[in-house]
């Protein structure tokens, strides 16, 4: 699944996007900071797919998404570069 995917499954249950004041992808984890945190499921987005745990920080919400759930962006963008050269 691509990362855009992955955060469109869990908008609804943080909110949805007006909740949403910035998000970062890093490795196997995903950062959002919200607006409100009340409005942040943590019970239903453990529930989901590829989602092996979330943490809630004050606003910043930390989900641990499972290891090779989501596509290797930088993986698939080299292995279309090799096929535009062959």
């Amino acid at each position: 699944m691509k990362q855009d995917a992955f955060f469109q499954t869990i908008i609804h249950h943080i909110g949805g996007e007006g909740n949403v004041a910035r998000k970062r992808f890093d490795g196997e984890h995903l950062y959002v900071t919200v607006k409100d945190s009340g409005m942040a499921d943590l019970e239903e987005l453990n529930r989901l797919d590829g989602v092996s745990g979330t943490e809630l920080n004050r606003n910043i919400l930390s989900v641990t998404i499972q290891e090779d759930f989501l596509e290797d962006v930088t993986m698939a963008k080299i292995s279309n570069s090799w096929r535009r050269i062959s």
